[in-house]
């Protein structure tokens, strides 16, 4: 068997384990939608970045600055400021939630009983979504390595749920941290194979058109 699609199996696999045996010995539905809030920071942290950095950072983002030039590396950069603003702005009011543990319960704090019912539909609707497209997504890689999407699809379907399923936030975090670490670093291995490949980091921007760099002349 091709080595890359062991690779591949072996982090599904891991990942999967990982989160099944996170995730044990919950008793409640606040433990299990909080883990008894047993995460620190640092764990919080990661696992908001594995979130953020995903497939629409690495090819999403990638291809934007490909067709556009560093005009998008730029416009992109303004996120920092966002998450600066969040930080100063947001956060210091979330305290007065410390008793919520779900954002239908911070809802109803705000605007009673109603939109709690329809935070909640809205919440289980758009996770849906964004699941399926995550599911799906997988399916397509399965057939990129000629392998049946539908497997890919089933297999990596019924491992999400069930390992989410069996542990709540806990088994979800513990998984989360694993891809960051893998993230952090496939990514920077990856770079440096595929810049080695091309010639180099100096023979890359030589290629490089010239309007590709333009920022304040940029036509858009």
């Amino acid at each position: 068997m091709n080595t890359d699609y062991l690779i591949v199996e072996a982090f599904l696999l891991i990942t999967f384990i990982v989160g099944v045996r996170a995730g044990r010995g919950i008793k409640d539905i606040r433990e299990y939608a909080t883990g008894s809030k047993t995460y620190g920071t640092g764990a919080l942290v990661l696992t908001y970045l594995a979130t953020v950095i995903g497939g629409g950072s690495m090819f999403g983002d990638t291809k934007e600055v490909f067709n556009n030039g560093v005009i998008m590396t730029a416009a992109l950069s303004g996120l920092s400021l966002s998450y600066l603003l969040r930080v100063f702005l947001v956060s210091p009011g979330v305290k007065r939630f410390r008793e919520c543990f779900t954002m239908g319960d911070v809802m109803e704090q705000l605007y009673g009983p109603t939109s709690k019912i329809i935070t909640g539909f809205l919440g289980v609707l758009c996770t849906t979504i964004r699941t399926g497209i995550q599911i799906v997504a997988l399916g397509k890689i399965c057939g990129l390595m000629r392998v049946d999407p539908l497997w890919g699809i089933v297999l990596g379907g019924a491992a999400l749920t069930i390992y989410s399923a069996i542990g709540g936030i806990k088994a979800v975090t513990a998984t989360d941290i694993l891809q960051f670490i893998v993230l952090i670093e496939v990514i920077p291995v990856a770079t440096t194979l595929l810049v080695e490949q091309a010639g180099g980091i100096v023979t890359i921007l030589s290629q490089v058109p010239a309007d590709m760099f333009d920022i304040f002349a940029h036509k858009n």
